[in-house]
């Protein structure tokens, strides 16, 4: 799926990216980006022992990744919490620092949210409190803030989890980011 950036990307032109399923070969230069992410915006919190097998829930139902002249920038997944309820829940969130404001972040969760409606299936997240832009993006997208759960394991940088539910009904256009 193409997306057309209204940022740009390091050359101040508008760029064009690419959303797609993750596969197998992108999981090292995942691992790459996620170590910049958290050494940036400290997420993931704490670092998985492993960051592949963390990039891969077992109970992941899809996973995608944004790219740029074939250089992934982003990435998301969806998990299946509850298949009873048909309940997903988007995880493993993050884009490139060098692509930040160019819309790779709401390409990715517009892209699984069509998915999850796709499949008449609700859509909920959890997010640390320290992921102030995160969070604002979620609530410019129209996502609906559920709960507030104290968290232990938030060493120095958070202290809760918010729960969000995605917009209901809604099918987002993935041709805009």
């Amino acid at each position: 799926m193409r997306m057309d950036s209204p940022a740009s990307i390091r050359s101040g032109e508008p760029v064009t990216y690419v959303i797609r399923e993750r596969r197998a070969c992108d999981l090292d230069t995942c691992v790459a980006l996620l170590a910049q992410v958290h050494g940036t915006q400290r997420y993931p919190i704490r670092w998985p022992d492993d960051p592949r097998v963390w990039l891969t829930p077992p109970d992941a139902a899809g996973a995608w990744v944004a790219t740029l002249r074939d250089e992934v920038i982003g990435h998301v997944c969806v998990v299946s919490k509850d298949l009873v309820r048909s309940e997903l829940t988007l995880e493993r969130l993050f884009a490139s620092p060098d692509a930040a404001g160019s819309g790779v972040g709401r390409a990715l969760i517009n892209h699984a949210s069509d998915w999850a409606a796709g499949r008449r299936s609700r859509l909920t997240l959890d997010v640390a409190d320290n992921c102030a832009k995160a969070i604002n993006l979620y609530s410019r997208l129209g996502w609906r803030l559920t709960g507030q759960t104290p968290i232990d394991w938030g060493d120095d940088a958070a202290d809760s989890l918010l729960h969000f539910e995605a917009p209901a009904g809604e099918f987002r256009a993935t041709s805009q980011p």
